[in-house]
């Protein structure tokens, strides 16, 4: 247990939650996605796309 009077070192780190885009990750699927929506022969043969993601791991 700490005394109240020692003084906390480590600072805070707080990370932010908001999705972001990274291209190594992400760029082809967004490549994809783009060519299909712009293709009005494939966009006529598709009725849904599912979007899934990894989990990101917290490092330590």
């Amino acid at each position: 247990m700490t005394d109240a009077s020692e003084t906390v070192t480590s600072p805070l780190r707080l990370e932010s939650l908001v999705p972001r885009f990274v291209s190594d990750q992400h760029g082809t699927y967004r490549d994809e996605l783009v060519d299909l929506l712009t293709d009005d022969d494939r966009r006529a043969r598709v009725w849904n796309i599912a979007l899934t993601g990894g989990v990101r791991q917290r490092e330590e």
